[in-house]
């Protein structure tokens, strides 16, 4: 997982989470001779919390949860080596085998991205 620790989870609700970007990390991209974590690992590490949080309460153990779609994604900033990134995700609804989770990402109190991504279970 990209997700480094869960900080609070509340059931069936909300989590965050942190994301470390240190530059041990072997998928890191180089621009303008600085490295940063690339969008694409970013919002999997937001998918990977999301999953956390709609995986966690009982009735949903050893579900497996697919993905379906980022809907509404604004990346407003890059991630350079050497931040902690703060990750919460909030369940907007779930219904049946869908849902939907609003995710959005910090490094300090600076909006990295938002989004809003929706999944199945299986």
């Amino acid at each position: 997982m990209f997700v480094d620790t869960v900080t609070a989870i509340e059931e069936g609700k909300r989590i965050e989470g942190t994301l470390e970007v240190d530059s041990t990390k072997q998928f890191l991209i180089e621009r303008k001779g600085v490295l940063h974590l690339p969008a694409t690992v970013l919002a999997e590490a937001m998918a990977q919390l999301g999953a956390v949080l709609i995986l966690f309460p009982e009735e949903y153990r050893g579900r497996t949860i697919y993905f379906r779609a980022i809907e509404k994604a604004e990346f407003h900033e890059e991630v350079p080596v050497g931040s902690v990134v703060r990750i919460e995700a909030e369940v907007v609804k779930i219904r049946s085998r869908f849902g939907v989770v609003a995710v959005k990402a910090w490094r300090e109190e600076t909006l990295v991205v938002d989004a809003v991504m929706s999944f199945a279970l299986g």
